[in-house]
């Protein structure tokens, strides 16, 4: 009779686990069980024993009945039920559980309840004042729960909610109650009828009806959370997103923008995922009042828009190909309707192909300027852009070749066209000296060949295409010299650096167009460079020398801090550079860098270029980062004194601060600020809000003002309120 009960009751849990799965928790928590229950019943042999103890068993002959009295424990596999009276009637085929019934599954979600029935053929149960505790701090609670069929279950007098609760606050801060909650696993539908949605004890909305899918259904066809925003150009806005399931690896999202001051905007987004890679094109199109250079409307409509995309599929485990897309209608298009703040759009189409050592990359590019003083016209395109490095494995003296190759073409309705071809052919090997010191050598061949159409600094004739070409060997000797003292957990290492190069000084030449190394700067990141400029057109030539040195500091397992400064030296001035960059001179300014971590609460880093003669800081980049209990901040400072580029940009200082502060409770206020410090700068954007979180709602109030001005883009303000519900509601579609 034993074996009778212990049989009865592994199908009496497999059916009660079931009937937990079937019941309509939010997302996350079915979704929480269902993954438990289904690795439960993998994990679990059906031959698998029972253990059943309690304090006493009696056995009445002629009622068929078995009974286990006080402190019943069940285990099977990872499941445990206990109870304090669990009675087996044979005949009926019935087990009953009565006492204080609970049910723990190995991801600790605790099923309570007063009373568990399973009947014919325990196919049929009822669960009587039910509670589930989830893992996830999720609960559900009914007055009882039936399973009608394997297909269906209903919950009457039931409430959900992800909020915790206790003796001394037992009100949820909110919670969904429903006289019946109906979960039909075979439409993977859940329902609920007569529903409330109560917030703070106060019963906010009545449905008679409301339905969603079964959490088990990663996606389906139907409207998202609504969005809702005010600004002064756009006034009120509401965004509707409808979601589109066109198959399980491909989707879509409508969605049409209503405002009170322009004609409605429509939004889409493509998804698709492949076997070897994934696309999204995301665009918007709005029919508004034409307007001209002062945000003035003239009369007339047009239509405005733009356009994403981006795609990756791989080949093999080698290669891989794809491309970018970017166009807007306009210049202000995507600041005016809050898409993006980007001065310039690039589109490509690449492949790259990587193996081992070799590298080739090939790609094409397309550009959009936004800013007023951009020209279409004069924009080029990149076409092609082939570049190809290889290098060997390491040879008889430990050193290794190297090599790179690259083609490119670009072309300008008005304006210079330019081909251009380079090879690098080289050597490096590392040696450890005496000591302990480090010596890398490097030597290196670079050729260079251009076709120049339309040069305005031809000698003959800019109409034709001028050829011109130049080569560039170079030596370099890269020494360092670590020094390394340990007390306690206490390190110091203390690293003099020496780059010299020798190289001639015919490097560079007037004819060759700049196309490539417009921006450049001069830091600490690029010190020890043989090359400074982030291109090819411009290069650095003639002998030098760069000194410096780092110490550094670790302590603590987790603390560290390190400090380097350095100086390039030169036989003579470098007329074709701006003295602005402070390395025309034979001596340049000085550049240095500091870091702190201190654990991951606290981050420093400064950027630092001064002035040779003077020390002032002529270039400055300051990032501070604090994630304490009391403060979540981030802070960066940025100053550009003078003009540090080729292409002769203006002076920039800027200030940038973000930080979130904690109040009272869960309550906190979070401030943005973004400033232009300059003489004739002032704000760029401000942003505050105060935000309530706990562990089951989130809600902010935020305003925000922008004061930029371009064109038909004036200062405006906003205001955004946003909620969720964690556990049934999102603002995300992922």
């Amino acid at each position: 009779m034993g074996n009778a009960l212990r049989h009865c009751l592994r199908k009496s849990l497999f059916v009660l686990v079931g009937m937990f799965m079937l019941m309509p928790y939010s997302a996350p928590a079915l979704a929480q069980v269902d993954q438990a229950v289904a690795a439960a019943d993998l994990r679990v042999a059906p031959d698998l024993p029972i253990d059943l103890e309690a304090d006493s068993f009696d056995f009445d002959h002629d009622a068929q009945k078995v009974r286990a009295n006080g402190n019943v424990v069940v285990t099977y596999g990872p499941f445990q039920l206990t109870s304090e009276q669990l009675v087996y009637d044979i005949p009926a085929d019935r087990i009953e559980a009565v006492g204080t019934v609970t049910l723990t599954d190995t991801n600790n979600n605790v099923i309570t309840a007063e009373r568990i029935l399973l009947e014919d053929r325990l196919s049929r149960g009822l669960i009587q004042t039910i509670k589930i505790e989830l893992a996830n701090e999720a609960w559900m609670a009914a007055d009882r729960a039936e399973r009608e069929s394997i297909e269906r279950a209903v919950l009457y007098n039931a409430a959900f909610s992800t909020c915790q609760v206790c003796e001394e606050n037992p009100d949820p801060l909110w919670q969904i109650r429903a006289k019946r909650i109906i979960h039909d696993n075979n439409a993977k539908d859940i329902i609920y009828r007569d529903a409330y949605f109560d917030f703070m004890g106060v019963p906010l909305l009545w449905v008679p009806y409301f339905r969603h899918a079964d959490p088990s259904v990663d996606r389906r066809t139907g409207f998202l959370l609504p969005g809702f925003s005010s600004t002064d150009e756009l006034g009120a806005a509401v965004e509707v997103p409808f979601y589109w399931e066109l198959a399980p690896h491909r989707d879509m999202t409508i969605t049409p923008v209503f405002s009170t001051k322009e004609l409605g905007m429509l939004k889409l987004q493509y998804r698709e995922r492949f076997n070897t890679g994934q696309l999204r094109l995301d665009g918007s199109v709005t029919h508004v009042d034409e307007r001209d250079d002062f945000g003035n409307e003239i009369g007339g409509k047009e239509t405005r828009g733009h356009f994403f995309g981006e795609g990756a599929w791989t080949i093999g485990d080698t290669q891989r190909i794809g491309f970018d897309a970017q166009r807007a209608t306009d210049d202000t298009y995507l600041r005016r309707f809050d898409f993006s703040n980007q001065e310039t759009l690039t589109s490509r189409l690449f492949y790259d192909y990587l193996n081992a050592l070799d590298h080739l990359y090939v790609e094409a590019l397309g550009f959009q300027g936004l800013r007023q003083i951009d020209d279409q016209d004069e924009t080029p395109i990149i076409l092609p852009s082939i570049d190809f490095h290889m290098e060997s494995g390491v040879d008889g003296w430990g050193g290794r070749f190297f090599g790179d190759v690259g083609i490119l073409g670009l072309y300008r309705k008005e304006g210079i066209d330019m081909a251009r071809g380079h090879a690098t052919a080289g050597w490096h090997v590392p040696y450890v000296l005496p000591l302990g010191s480090r010596l890398q050598v490097t030597a290196k061949l670079r050729l260079d060949g251009y076709l120049v159409h339309d040069d305005p600094n031809a000698p003959v004739n800019a109409s034709s295409f001028e050829p011109y070409g130049r080569a560039e060997p170079m030596l370099t000797f890269d020494w360092r010299m670590p020094f390394i003292r340990t007390e306690g957990n206490f390190t110091q290492i203390v690293e003099p650096i020496i780059l010299g190069v020798l190289a001639p000084y015919d490097g560079t030449s007037k004819e060759v167009p700049n196309e490539d190394s417009q921006s450049f700067e001069f830091d600490a990141s690029n010190l020890f460079d043989d090359n400074r400029f982030n291109g090819l057109d411009l290069m650095e030539s003639g002998p030098r020398l760069a000194l410096g040195a780092q110490w550094t500091a670790n302590w603590d397992d987790d603390k560290q801090m390190s400090v380097m400064v350095g100086q390039n030296f030169r036989p003579r001035r470098l007329h074709y550079l701006a003295a602005t960059t402070g390395l025309r001179e034979t001596t340049s300014d000085y550049v240095g860098k500091l870091d702190l971590a201190l654990g991951d609460k606290l981050s420093f880093q400064h950027r630092v270029r001064l002035d040779r003669s003077s020390f002032s800081a002529r270039r400055q980049e300051v990032t501070l980062h604090a994630d304490y209990d009391f403060v979540d901040a981030q802070i960066s400072y940025l100053q550009l004194d003078r003009t540090l580029t080729v292409a002769g940009a203006a002076d920039r200082e800027e200030l940038r601060a973000d930080m979130r502060v904690p109040v009272y409770g869960f309550w906190s206020i979070r401030g943005s600020v973004h400033e232009d410090l300059t003489n004739n700068g002032g704000g760029i954007r401000r942003e505050a809000s105060v935000i309530y979180e706990d562990e089951c709602f989130y809600f902010e109030a935020g305003l925000r003002r922008k004061f930029a001005r371009d064109r038909d883009i004036k200062p405006s303000t906003s205001f955004t309120v946003r909620m969720r519900l964690t556990g049934i509601t999102s603002n995300e579609n992922d």
